[in-house]
């Protein structure tokens, strides 16, 4: 899977806000692994990403300050997604998620880090969104803390929603540390197309 890491740091309330008019492996952007998934496009400005559930852990990352489940932290992106497809590899019908937000480096980089099982992907916080391979269009706010399990106490947890092709979309995953809970707004034009 590939996934685009962008972090705000915790020291002071510091935010950092990026919007790729300019190219980002220049300013401590890093790609992690499988180089061809991303690409910085100078005419549109923007950052684009193939999410290929067939190649091996990619990431598209800003480093930053360490973050703990006693921090507040949030992640806010525009996303517009062109095109969809499950099932591409042969013998594999369906997907994995494609996933944005907040990673242990050392963790992830690991050869033992393994997404997709629910207990091998230790300190996580990111949106997913899974697309409907039979079990219907799943977007989850998931979190795995050091353990590596993933975060489950219900159907609330998560949501079963499509999130619609060709158009703009602003994701906003925040995290509040008094109630250790990560919330996901979807909206389009302004209006939510879910919440969790």
């Amino acid at each position: 899977t590939a996934s685009a890491v962008l972090a705000p740091s915790f020291a002071a309330a510091t935010t950092i806000t990026e919007d790729f008019s300019t190219d980002p492996l220049a300013r401590d952007w890093e790609i992690h692994n499988d180089s061809s998934l991303f690409a910085w496009n100078s005419t549109n400005q923007n950052l684009e990403v193939t999410w290929d559930s067939s190649k091996t852990n990619s990431y598209f990352r800003l480093p930053i300050s360490p973050i703990t489940s006693e921090n507040d932290f949030s992640l806010a992106l525009d996303l517009h997604m062109h095109d969809i497809a499950i099932g591409t590899t042969p013998g594999r019908p369906s997907t994995f998620q494609f996933a944005v937000g907040f990673h242990n480096r050392a963790d992830a980089d690991a050869t033992n880090f393994i997404r997709g099982t629910g207990a091998n992907s230790p300190n996580l916080a990111e949106f997913n969104f899974m697309p409907d391979s039979g079990f219907g269009p799943t977007v989850w706010p998931a979190m795995f803390p050091t353990n590596g399990l993933m975060n489950y106490s219900g159907a609330t947890d998560f949501g079963v929603f499509e999130i619609p092709i060709g158009v703009s979309l602003h994701v906003i995953l925040n995290y509040t540390a008094t109630n250790h809970t990560l919330s996901l707004q979807i909206l389009t034009n302004g209006t939510a197309v879910g919440e969790i």
